[in-house]
């Protein structure tokens, strides 16, 4: 009697087992999970929201005209971290590339934190829009952050699997993927720096056009340089990396004029919201130049060791992502 209730049970498991097994399989094509491709629809709902939010807040500001309009500044910089993160959760997903996915976190969690500031600074101007966009914001970015935790902490997950290369060969490979990201954080944090430094930024002054792209300039060559330095490994051009890296504190005597307003009685609530959030911007961007300095040292340290070798090149040029027939890159 024991058996054949144990027998009856049987078909019962197998047949969950079979439906399990059926959905898993129905839903890893092209090689991805299903939390993997949640992960991938929602960050583009997500970016879809905020940026068309975004863009009615823009043309609101505009409509009213006035120069210093810190809700003009503030979508422009949402606008841009939302599209700038775009490309990094399709690359990140559809190519099993952690630190992609790690770098469209980061530019959405920006512009999660903007939208929270605009709200909650320009109280002139709030409504409807500004709250759902907060919400839906912080929403998606929490769900976001737990499945790209999840996924890619699955065995699953081959972006560092790579045969043939030792442990040591993958984690200086992780390093230098690692401060490659970082380059691509520090060029959106330099735009972004260039933004909030704008004055009477719906007028197109001359002060305006020397500042943002003075700055933009700025940002690109270090990601440029910095790039081309640990990819070819050339020390000379890791010195001149550091160097010009030091050489953005020399914004901070030019943004303490600008900082005249807030501690006057006839600054505008419009100004002071402008003048803190730039010098906020600025000395995240300073702290942030000294921790990828450091990081690149760590880099510069490891240079020599066999990583830009063609016998490890061809290891990962080898590893397939199972998703297009794409292979990995070594410049990531």
């Amino acid at each position: 009697m024991w058996y054949s209730q144990d027998s009856s049970e049987m078909p019962v498991a197998q047949d969950i087992l079979s439906v399990t097994a059926s959905f898993n399989q129905r839903f890893h094509c092209f090689g991805r999970s299903c939390s993997e491709w949640t992960l991938l629809v929602l960050s583009l709902l997500n970016i879809f929201a905020v940026t068309g939010i975004s863009t009615k807040e823009l043309y609101s500001s505009i409509s009213r005209g006035i120069s210093y309009d810190p809700c003009f500044t503030f979508s422009v910089a949402i606008l841009f971290t939302a599209v700038y993160g775009t490309p990094f959760i399709i690359q990140g997903v559809l190519y099993q590339q952690s630190h992609s996915l790690y770098l469209h976190l980061a530019s959405v969690v920006l512009a999660v934190l903007y939208s929270v500031a605009d709200y909650s600074f320009n109280k002139e101007h709030r409504d409807d829009f500004k709250i759902a966009r907060m919400v839906i914001g912080l929403v998606f970015v929490s769900i976001n952050i737990y499945l790209a935790v999840k996924v890619t902490t699955k065995i699953t997950w081959t972006e560092f699997l790579i045969i043939g290369a030792s442990d040591g060969m993958l984690c200086i490979y992780k390093k230098l993927c690692y401060f490659l990201m970082l380059l691509k954080l520090d060029l959106e944090a330099g735009v972004l720096l260039a933004i909030f430094s704008l004055t009477k930024a719906l007028e197109s002054n001359f002060q305006n056009i020397v500042i943002f792209t003075g700055i933009t300039v700025y940002s690109l060559s270090l990601c440029v340089i910095g790039s081309i330095a640990v990819k070819k490994e050339f020390k000379l051009l890791v010195f001149l990396f550091i160097a010009l890296n030091f050489a953005l504190p020399v914004w901070i005597p030019f943004q303490v004029m600008y900082f005249e307003c807030p501690l006057q009685s006839s600054c505008s609530h419009e100004d002071a919201v402008l003048a803190y959030t730039r010098l906020a911007t600025g000395i995240f961007g300073i702290l942030f130049q000294i921790y990828i300095c450091i990081e690149v040292i760590k880099v510069y340290k490891n240079f020599d060791y066999g990583l830009t070798d063609r016998a490890f090149a061809g290891l990962v040029a080898s590893e397939s992502t199972n998703l297009l027939s794409r292979s990995r890159a070594l410049n990531m």
